[in-house]
């Protein structure tokens, strides 16, 4: 199984308008210069919403720096807060984190409580989605619910907030709960007198990688195309978040198995990453990462894993904790050498995956599902059929418990016991998880190849068993008439369906 890496954004955070109301004003001797230090901040503003994020954190710096900031708490807060949302923005994750406190502590200190609850939602998102601290960032959405509820906040603020409890149930694999709150978060944003076009844009596109990771691939699609729509409008097509878009749809068109148009939208958005952003981008490598996907579908191997060791190599010179990231891209190269037949080396990269994960993540987080399903496929290449299926039956744990029984992924798992049970001579038990895994895949918006390799491996159990030779050939029929309309390059699966739907086997 691949990861497919996206690219959640930062909402609101994005907002030109900071709220200052509450605080005491400037001392006259002081005004001029804090009107002059605002001004830069919006200077800062408008260089980050035109993503120029390196020149938008020195003049972010320079506020900061000025000793009318430090005489005048308000504008420090505000100076931190720009500054914050510049390096989260870019690739400062762990300073963004440390510039949002900085400001949320400013803005307590001054009486700001409107800039401490937006430095506090700012805070949910880099915890959540950058530095991966979940349970760091559930503490700050207690804080950030407090001051939204104390100073009666305002609806962007609070559909920025309900976006970051959404990023944040994304992050912990709680796919429908991310995307309820997403759709509470447009409605709250629509309601708002002063639309924000981009900061709507992003609700779109967040709410669309929610629908993907769920499986609702023609919902996901609706929702990037209208993030793409909007962000146009105002950004023209050279801007990261035009990338973004580009990338997003590239992903769910993978999803679909609609390799060209795939291909089309990540090579896109990889050229206007490289030339917008810069190599060393944890976007940039997104991009590397998600085109060597498709690449990989398209049987295109040697192209494939050239991406994901450009991918990375991208994370590694972006900086700061890359843990999830990295074991994605683990992932990934483990899947495309396993395609290769190399699978010593393949279990070696889904281990490293595996390692990574456990150490930044909830022990029941999907993708510890996938690395387990991962591992179990390469340990039964090489004949480990015993800890094949262990690995297996703890993939399919992990997806029940966090997601549910109905998991659109639990086909791989259920069909990895399926196959193990069937190398190991005991046809009747494994009829029971490939006949669950043939319904969890016809009545979930799922991975179409996950459901085709579950019928084939029950018409293999139960041409050996004898059973009806109707349902055998129904079986592989559907998988080939699969394969043929979806041009998925599968040299594996194809030649064993022929010869189930051989009337002479």
């Amino acid at each position: 199984m691949d990861v497919v890496l996206g690219l959640p954004r930062l909402d609101e955070c994005l907002e030109a308008k900071v709220l200052r109301s509450g605080p005491e004003p400037p001392p006259e001797s002081l005004a001029a210069t804090v009107r002059s230090l605002r001004d830069t901040l919006q200077q800062a503003i408008s260089l980050r919403e035109s993503g120029h994020y390196e020149r938008a954190i020195e003049l972010a710096q320079q506020v900061v720096g000025d000793d009318a900031s430090l005489a005048y708490f308000p504008l420090r807060a505000e100076g931190l807060l720009e500054l914050g949302r510049s390096q989260s923005r870019s690739t400062f994750p762990s300073e963004a984190r440390r510039s949002l406190e900085m400001s949320h502590d400013a803005a307590t200190q001054a009486k700001h409580d409107s800039l401490a609850a937006e430095a506090s939602v700012g805070l949910v998102y880099v915890l959540a989605t950058q530095l991966h601290r979940l349970d760091d960032a559930e503490t700050w959405v207690g804080r950030a619910e407090a001051w939204i509820e104390r100073t009666d906040a305002p609806l962007h603020l609070r559909a920025s907030f309900l976006t970051h409890r959404a990023l944040l149930a994304l992050e912990r694999g709680e796919f429908d709960a991310a995307c309820a709150l997403f759709r509470q978060a447009i409605d709250t944003q629509l309601t708002a007198q002063d639309i924000h076009p981009l900061s709507l844009s992003s609700k779109y596109n967040n709410l669309g990688l929610a629908l993907e990771r769920a499986g609702h691939s023609e919902e996901a699609i609706a929702a990037h195309t209208k993030a793409l729509e909007l962000r146009q409008e105002i950004l023209g097509e050279h801007h990261p978040d035009i990338a973004t878009s580009h990338m997003q749809l590239g992903n769910v068109f993978n999803q679909q198995h609609d390799y060209t148009r795939a291909r089309q939208e990540l090579e896109l958005a990889l050229a206007s990453f490289q030339s917008t952003v810069g190599e060393a981008h944890h976007a940039t490598a997104a991009a590397h990462t998600n085109l060597g996907l498709v690449l990989q579908r398209q049987g295109e191997l040697p192209l494939a894993l050239a991406q994901h060791y450009a991918a990375r190599e991208s994370y590694a010179a972006a900086g700061g904790d890359r843990r999830v990231e990295l074991g994605q891209v683990a992932l990934n190269v483990a899947t495309a050498l396993g395609d290769q037949g190399k699978h010593a080396e393949a279990l070696e990269e889904n281990l490293l995956a595996l390692r990574l994960f456990q150490d930044a993540l909830p022990p029941e987080h999907p993708f510890i599902g996938h690395t387990f399903h991962n591992i179990g496929r390469e340990q039964l290449a090489l004949g480990d059929i015993e800890a094949s299926l262990e690995a297996e039956q703890e993939a399919q744990r992990i997806w029940e418990t966090r997601n549910g029984p109905q998991f659109p992924n639990l086909v791989y798992s259920l069909s990895g016991i399926g196959e193990a049970l069937h190398r190991l001579g005991r046809l009747d038990e494994a009829l029971v998880p490939l006949e669950r895994a043939i319904v969890v895949g016809e009545q979930s918006d799922g991975d179409p190849a996950g459901l085709m390799w579950a019928r084939l491996v029950l018409a293999r159990v139960l041409d050996e068993r004898g059973g009806s030779e109707e349902r055998v050939h129904a079986l592989a029929k559907s998988a080939l008439d699969w394969l043929d309309a979806s041009g998925a390059n599968d040299p594996e699966a194809r030649p064993e369906l022929e010869r189930l739907l051989d009337p002479l086997r």
